[in-house]
Order: C-alpha cells, then sequence, then structure tokens
C-alpha cells in the first residue's frame, strides 16, 4: 500500500519509524554472524554485481545501512557519498566498516542539482515513499539509477510471512519501472539473481539452511550462479529468483 504522505525519517520519532516498519529492530550478534557465514558470501557477491553496473565516478549510496556496499563501492574507486537516516545504523557503518554516513534521508537532500551519476538503492526502497523519493533522485542524479531489491514473488510472499517479517511500503518490480520512468529514467535493464544461496543463507532475517562450513557454502553459491544462469536463458528467473538489479537511465 502506497503511504498517503512521505514519511521522512528525520522528521518522525524512533517509535513511529519502527513501529511502521520504516526501521527494523537489529540484532547486531546475529547479524554479524550473518555476515561471516554464507549470507557474508552472498552479499559481497551482490555487491560485486551492483558495482559492475554503475555509471561515471560519483555515486549516492541511499539507505546505506551497515555501510558494507559503501565500503566496497570505495575500494573499486569510486567517489562514494553514503546516507543513512538511522543514528545507530550510522555508529555500526563506522565500526564495522569505517564508512562515514551522513544524517540525511532521500526526500530532501542538500546535494547540487546533477551531483552524482549514480544513485544506489540497495534493499531500501520497501522503507520510502517512492514518488517522493524518485523527485529528490531526478534533482541530484544526472544519468542512473539502480534499484537492487526482493523480488515480490509467491516465494518470497510465503518466506515473509512464515518468519513474520513486514515493510513499511512493499511493491512489486513493474511499480518501481513506472516510478523510474515517470521520473525520467525511461531506459531500463531488469537482470533477476540470487534463486538458491540467498533462501538458503537466511539473510538477515531467517536461520542459514546449509552447515555453517566454508566448502559447503562455497558450493552452494557456485551452484546458485550455474542455475541463475539457466533460469535466465529460460526466462523463469522472474519467477524464481529473490532478488532483482533494475538499472535505470535518462
Amino acid at each position: 500500500m502506497q503511504p498517503s504522505t512521505p514519511a521522512d525519517p528525520t522528521k518522525m520519532s524512533q517509535e513511529e519509524l519502527y513501529r511502521l516498519n520504516i526501521y527494523h529492530e537489529t540484532d547486531e550478534v546475529q547479524d554479524k554472524k550473518q555476515l561471516q557465514s554464507l549470507y557474508g558470501q552472498v552479499n559481497e557477491d551482490q555487491d560485486r554485481f551492483i558495482i559492475s553496473s554503475v555509471y561515471g565516478k560519483r555515486v549516492l549510496d541511499v539507505g546505506a545501512g551497515y555501510g558494507t556496499l559503501s565500503r566496497r563501492l570505495k575500494e573499486a574507486g569510486l567517489d562514494v557519498t553514503a546516507i543513512e537516516p538511522n543514528p545507530h545504523t550510522r555508529e555500526l557503518a563506522k565500526k564495522w566498516n569505517n564508512v562515514d554516513e551522513l544524517p540525511y534521508g532521500i526526500y530532501e537532500t542538500p546535494f547540487e542539482t546533477d551531483t552524482f551519476d549514480t544513485v544506489i538503492l540497495r534493499e531500501c526502497v520497501e522503507h520510502l515513499d517512492i514518488p517522493a523519493a524518485m523527485k529528490e533522485i531526478n534533482r541530484i542524479c544526472n544519468r542512473r539509477v539502480l534499484i537492487f531489491q526482493t523480488n515480490l514473488n509467491p516465494l518470497i510472499a510465503l518466506a515473509r510471512k512464515r518468519i513474520g517479517h513486514e515493510e513499511f511500503n512493499p511493491q512489486k518490480l513493474p511499480y518501481y519501472e513506472k516510478q523510474l520512468a515517470d521520473a525520467g529514467f525511461i531506459k531500463q535493464t531488469v537482470i533477476f539473481r540470487d534463486p538458491l544461496a540467498f533462501p538458503l543463507s537466511g539473510g538477515y532475517h531467517a536461520r542459514q539452511l546449509v552447515p555453517r562450513y566454508p566448502p559447503a557454502e562455497h558450493a552452494v553459491l557456485w551452484v546458485d550462479h550455474g542455475v541463475t544462469s539457466l533460469m535466465q536463458l529460460t526466462r523463469i528467473a522472474r519467477f524464481f529468483c529473490w532478488r532483482f538489479l533494475l538499472i535505470a537511465e535518462k
């Protein structure tokens, strides 16, 4: 359901942000454990995939979370700005990845028009009022937007129901395609991925379903790459993959 007004986290109470699932409660110990197991390998593989799709040098990482992607973008030689309105998450980004995130949401930013070549929204769009966000993104981005997000298919819906996971503004892929096109990002490409390794890893919100044994985890990721390629060749990836990358350009 599309929110009626922009839910700007910089103008809301912490209680309301958590109640609306704009912020989620985090378990630092569990999240770090997951990043050191199969999900950490999946996360790194996803980040490499995202980085390979960046245009230009000046990049904005929206809702940068723990700062992992921002760190990797910097290591790739890119000029990265990370924004994250959640103060607790900003502290962890500094502690875990030595990333200094600016305390902004995406509805109002201090950046000049056309500051960025690429704006990345990695698994944060379900926390946003997208039309309001796109107005600002259109102003500050001169070329490309990357949305990396959950592919809401029946498998995902069932998994979320099983673990009781809710989001503020969950939408399916066509919604983001339309919102980007309306904002002027008309040239679009969609790539589906993560049919196997991600769900088996548990992500941040569920338990890992394969042994926490590095050779086994590497094998799962290797098999996942092969399964993804086969699915993409047969055009069934959108029905079974858990993530997509939407690349949109002006």
